[in-house]
């Protein structure tokens, strides 16, 4: 095999392409520093994100330049990053124009941000002074200098060829005086003693210190640089003398070394880091994909970065075995409907468990507040101006545009779909999906699978006892309050409000989880990476949670909604338009509200309830992936298509076409070890158009043609990813013709409604959206300003 055919595996995909001689360090606050050996030779470069594998498409800055002549001039090498009281030091090799092996270690210094500040140089590494000079260190071909901290003392390591005899390069270690100046002569530490370690040439060299529970481990490189170059191991005694050559013991034979059938070949030169957790020690090294290399395998460029974790067998010694690379599975979670917005009260244990695994979206926007076109751009990543799906009202060809699973399917992905789909015309096995959902809106409880859940589970069939009829005058009429009602329709979206009598089990989304963890554990074993879309059709209404939900939130302990009472004042007519059959008339918001605040209360305890509920079903299907253990090699997405406008602006029951936070904004945690940091909150405008390209991104893809999303990754694996800094939702009205449009910049707020009046609001000073600013005189330029950042997010002449 060679450099133009070789075979690409589960377990030859690098982490980073080109870099030898790779060195990650983990600094004190979790952030990760990349450096290696690049194809010229002639430079050091830095790459820095805040996850291992953010490193791949992190900016790479060019830190130093190698001289014109003399020392430090040519031959640039194994650069390593370390931060030793308070500053950055750089250790690397390099030689002379004039004399190109002349090769020795050299140390730079930075006292502030090691991306942005300036590199001193401090010259050669210099040899101990005291007792006596040492005349040895550093004297020959001298490279692939490490240090590191053991028992309150500094040690090096480097590799050196001896100047007498046969050229053989031996490992030495002295202790540290400084990070420029070794404290005592060099100790021999290991020679080239065995076969593996002199093929091509008798090399030891690139050596690496784990440290575990007080042990330390050595890993360095021997023989020639192509498909020989392999890695050996010595261990110093528990309680032993970093510099007694007695204290230490070696590896008869290598333990990383090339595999034929895995596709690497001479792996070496390596480092170790600690994972995001802290708890993983992580190898990071070099190899190549093929074996067959034209000229001087130094000079083949096709040396890529990898890394694998370091396991411990019963003697807690380091076992170093190859990992597959495999492209991460993908699990998207969609509620349906959500108060989430100003509803900071209500318990969702399960998602904020994610939320700390992981990162938490503070300021995620749905591109409509409604079900069909935010459930079509989070397939597309286009917004509904776009993808033509504009309202609930018709249905866009399902193949109309290009979707995330079109992608994945391309790039060897399964693809899954469990529960609600209600997005465009078809279901998702239209696009290829295999799993369990059904056309349009629909009624989960009327299915076949349900029923034989129902029957394997031993469950009684689901109904609830109505507390609350809200339905619009003439819409299920019949259906008082005491009834029990079993959702006979053939969607299950009455504005109802109750009580689900029987098991929790009963309720649909406890039904969509079960079909979604079985579906896990039969993926257990399958070796493809799989997308899974688990869609819940609560907790929008029905509102049905169990006593057990509901007993969470007592109603006379909820608090009056802080817009309860708005008078609208300053508003478009979209706040004005109502369906509650208690709340309305002819369509229209009745002001003051008529319905006693008590009532409200019951109504937002058990939406509060059967949000709790369905928090419980969509998190067992994550306790199945960490059950399974297949979470560690997962991208798992929680999100809601829109939000919920319960209570808000003058006591709504339900969303229609007005544009508040309340029904815009929608939770969204996502989480994948070692792609993304935990427990971090983003303060970056985000939509759901990112979801897509997300995915086909994390999948190692990408859309055909351009789409309105962006790459969430990009916030954590690039040092400036550029973001939006304004962002848009829209909406083409529901169940009566309405066109607007929000726009997001900084803490403000514009809504441009066609034909009627504009909205400008500071949420800072203004959360809830109660003072409309677009009259006041001294808002004038910034209503002008948002005027221009909606007319470029979406110019006004467009297509449908």
């Amino acid at each position: 095999m060679d450099r133009d055919h070789y075979a690409s595996t589960e377990y030859n995909i690098p982490l980073i392409e080109n870099r030898a001689d790779p060195y990650i360090c983990k600094h004190e606050d979790g952030t990760y520093y990349f450096t290696a050996s690049v194809l010229e030779y002639d430079r050091i470069i830095l790459r820095k994100a805040a996850t291992i594998s953010g490193l791949k498409c992190a900016e790479e800055k060019t830190l130093w330049v190698r001289h014109d002549s003399g020392p430090m001039s040519c031959h640039i090498w194994a650069p390593e990053i370390h931060y030793i009281s308070g500053a950055w030091y750089i250790y690397f090799a390099a030689g002379e124009k004039d004399d190109i092996w002349k090769i020795r270690p050299y140390v730079l210094v930075n006292r502030g941000d090691p991306m942005e500040d300036e590199w001193e140089e401090l010259g050669q590494m210099k040899a101990a002074e005291t007792p006596e000079p040492d005349k040895f260190s550093f004297q020959d071909f001298s490279l692939d200098m490490t240090v590191f901290p053991y028992r309150e003392k500094w040690y090096c390591v480097w590799a050196e060829k001896v100047n007498i005899g046969k050229k053989i390069s031996n490992l030495y270690i002295a202790e540290m005086e400084a990070p420029d100046r070794l404290l005592t002569a060099q100790v021999l530490l290991s020679a080239p003693d065995y076969d593996w370690e002199r093929r091509g040439f008798w090399v030891n060299e690139g050596a690496a210190v784990l440290e575990r529970d007080g042990r330390l481990f050595l890993t360095y490189s021997a023989s020639s640089t192509g498909a020989d170059y392999c890695m050996g191991m010595l261990r110093l005694r528990r309680g032993g003398n970093p510099l007694d050559p007695a204290d230490w013991s070696k590896s008869r034979e290598p333990v990383v070394k090339t595999d034929v059938e895995k596709g690497i070949f001479g792996p070496g030169h390596n480092s170790f880091v600690k994972s995001e957790d802290g708890l993983t020690d992580i190898m990071v090294f070099h190899a190549r994909q093929y074996d067959e290399i034209l000229g001087d395998p130094l000079y083949d460029e096709n040396r890529h970065a990898y890394t694998l974790p370091v396991e411990w067998d019963e003697n807690e010694e380091p076992v170093f075995h190859f990992r597959k690379n495999r492209r991460p599975n993908i699990l998207m979670m969609v509620v349906d409907h959500q108060a989430f917005y100003g509803h900071s009260r209500v318990k969702t244990p399960y998602f904020d468990r994610l939320k700390a695994e992981g990162v938490f979206f503070e300021h995620a926007y749905c591109s409509s507040p409604l079900s069909m076109p935010s459930r079509k751009t989070m397939m597309t990543g286009l917004y509904p101006h776009h993808h033509g799906q504009t309202d609930n009202s018709f249905e866009t060809p399902w193949d109309s545009h290009e979707t995330y699973v079109d992608v994945l399917k391309e790039a060897g992905y399964r693809n899954y779909y469990f529960g609600k789909w209600h997005a465009c015309a078809g279901k998702p096995s239209d696009l290829g999906c295999l799993g369990v959902s059904y056309p349009d809106y629909s009624n989960p409880y009327h299915q076949p699978e349900y029923e034989e859940y129902r029957k394997r589970k031993e469950l009684p069939p689901a109904r609830m006892r109505v507390e609350m009829n809200m339905c619009e005058k003439g819409w299920i009429d019949d259906v008082k309050e005491g009834d029990l009602y079993d959702f006979p329709g053939d969607l299950t979206n009455e504005a109802l409000s109750g009580i689900l009598e029987g098991p929790k089990e009963c309720h649909e989304a406890y039904y969509v989880a079960d079909m979604a963890c079985r579906q896990l554990e039969e993926l257990k074993r399958e070796e493809a990476p799989f997308m899974m879309r688990v869609d819940f059709w609560g907790p929008h209404q029905p509102y049905s949670p169990t006593e057990e939900f509901a007993a969470l939130y007592p109603p006379e302990s909820i608090e009056e909604y802080p817009s309860f009472f708005d008078d609208l004042a300053g508003k478009p007519r979209s706040y004005l338009f109502d369906t509650g059959r208690e709340t309305s008339r002819d369509r229209e918001l009745i002001r003051p509200n008529p319905m006693e605040w008590s009532r409200w209360q019951m109504l937002l305890s058990r939406c509060y309830g059967q949000i709790t509920m369905v928090d419980e079903a969509v998190g067992s299907v994550i306790e199945k992936l960490r059950e399974l253990q297949m979470d560690e090699n997962t991208l798992i997405i929680w999100t809601a298509d829109h939000g919920d406008a319960l209570a808000c602006h003058g006591g709504h029951f339900d969303k229609a076409f007005y544009l508040p936070e309340e029904v815009l904004r929608i939770p969204l945690a996502m989480a994948c070890p070692g792609v993304l940091p935990k427990n971090r909150i983003c303060r970056e405008l985000v939509t759901n158009c990112d979801l897509a390209p997300t995915i086909v991104s994390a999948a190692g893809s990408a859309f055909r043609s351009p789409v309105d999303g962006e790459d969430i990754l990009r916030l954590f694996t690039e040092q400036r990813p550029g973001w939006r800094t304004a962002l848009l939702a829209e909406t083409y009205g529901h169940l009566a013709p309405w066109r607007a449009e929000a726009v997001v910049w900084q803490q403000y707020k514009y809504v441009d409604n066609h034909g009627d009046a504009e909205e400008l609001y500071d949420l800072e000073a203004d959360p809830y959206e109660l003072h409309n600013l677009a009259k006041e005189k001294e808002y004038q330029a910034l209503l002008m300003k948002m005027r221009m950042k909606r007319m470029e997010l979406k110019p006004h002449i467009y297509k449908i």
